[in-house]
């Protein structure tokens, strides 16, 4: 939620097993050209991935960002956590958002 409404330009977000709470949706002030990569656990069951996809579409379909600018991550039989597959998501995205 910080990263996507506040007022200075990031060069990028990610979100592990994140969601955007509809009622917050009217704060947000993110740059359609903003890199995000959004990776959620398909066994989440604390934010299920449902609501983590719900927020993908908002990315997509209202604040507008750029196809290429959003990469989607979702491992199958991850709970609320973090797995080294996920870690090798976030090095290889870094390195190619910051080159």
């Amino acid at each position: 939620m910080v990263a996507l409404s506040t007022l200075h330009h990031l060069g990028g977000v990610v979100s592990l097993s994140g969601w955007i709470p509809p009622p917050a949706r009217y704060m947000l002030r993110a740059c359609s050209r903003l890199s995000v990569l959004w990776c959620h656990g398909t066994a989440d069951r604390d934010v299920p991935v449902s609501y983590g996809q719900d927020a993908i579409a908002f990315l997509q379909n209202c604040i507008r960002i750029h196809p290429c600018k959003l990469r989607i991550r979702v491992l199958h039989g991850l709970e609320h956590a973090i797995n080294d597959s996920e870690l090798e998501d976030i090095a290889y995205w870094l390195n190619y958002v910051l080159n």
